[in-house]
């Protein structure tokens, strides 16, 4: 998963109420299953790596095990050839000694010299023979040294089948667990939309209410009072009640959590509670 992160985000929206002064908030917390899912994942994930790790040190010992075994091989081969050279000279030299020891055995009757010179081809011959037998030992190890190696690839490659198995098996199960993840973070989103929008359509509720017992308010001051300026008193009264309620109940909670919207409304005509209240002291 080169991946390899999911990141979920968690908005909070504040509800608020303008004539009661009461705040809520809700907040959307994600599934303690994702969390486990994401555990396993990273669990997964670092027993796939170890799992490569080990695939490749297993693989670097093969190939030192088959470089050994080709020079090995390649020995043998030079011992082999060695020992067939040899095995001919010795027949040649066998051959030629037998005819001397025959000439030697003819010679001996005549003088006592030859036997000197007969126990000396002698010598040479047990040596020969020696050397031959010492180049059989080397080529029977060098058989079993082969069996060893040959049983040791045999070995390796069934440990690597089987890393190769789990290693498939591990990558199908982080894809599974990437896709159910991956699931569970779209329904979540869905979810988020739809409780924003229904928050934004309760936000908008309370403010067409509001907007309606104003209208209310003043109708009733229209009707109730024929003169102009009896309504400019009374629609004064109300419009500072207003702006109180609505300094108590959203001005002063956002300023306390260091939030405003007043730079967001370009407009010099909309002043500011405390700066009425200024107005009214000067």
């Amino acid at each position: 998963m080169d991946s390899k992160d999911v990141i979920f985000i968690i908005e909070k929206s504040q509800d608020f109420s303008i004539f009661n002064g009461k705040n809520s908030s809700s907040s959307i917390i994600p599934n303690q299953k994702d969390q486990e899912l994401m555990n396993t994942i990273s669990f997964l994930q670092s027993e796939l790596n170890e799992t490569k790790a080990n695939y490749q040190q297993l693989f670097k010992d093969f190939q030192l095990y088959q470089q050994k075994s080709e020079e090995l091989l390649q020995k043998q081969s030079q011992y082999l050839l060695k020992d067939q050279q040899l095995q001919s000279d010795q027949k040649d030299q066998i051959k030629s000694l037998q005819n001397q020891i025959d000439q030697l055995i003819q010679r001996k009757k005549e003088t006592s010299e030859i036997n000197n010179e007969n126990v000396q081809f002698l010598e040479q011959l047990q040596n020969q023979q020696q050397q031959i037998e010492k180049l059989q030992e080397e080529r029977d190890q060098l058989h079993d040294l082969k069996k060893s190696q040959q049983e040791i690839i045999e070995q390796q490659r069934s440990k690597f089948q089987v890393q190769e198995s789990q290693i498939q098996e591990l990558k199908q199960s982080v894809q599974d667990l990437q896709g159910a993840l991956e699931k569970r973070k779209q329904d979540y989103d869905l979810l988020e939309l739809q409780m924003k929008s229904e928050k934004e359509q309760e936000i908008k509720f309370h403010l067409q209410s509001i907007a309606k017992r104003i209208i209310e308010q003043l109708n009733k001051i229209k009707n109730q009072y024929q003169t102009w300026e009896q309504q400019k008193i009374l629609r004064k009264e109300l419009a500072q009640h207003l702006l109180e309620i609505f300094n108590q109940n959203l001005r002063q909670p956002l300023k306390a959590c260091e939030l405003t919207f007043r730079h967001e409304f370009q407009d010099n005509m909309i002043n500011g509670f405390d700066e009425i209240q200024k107005k009214k002291i000067q």
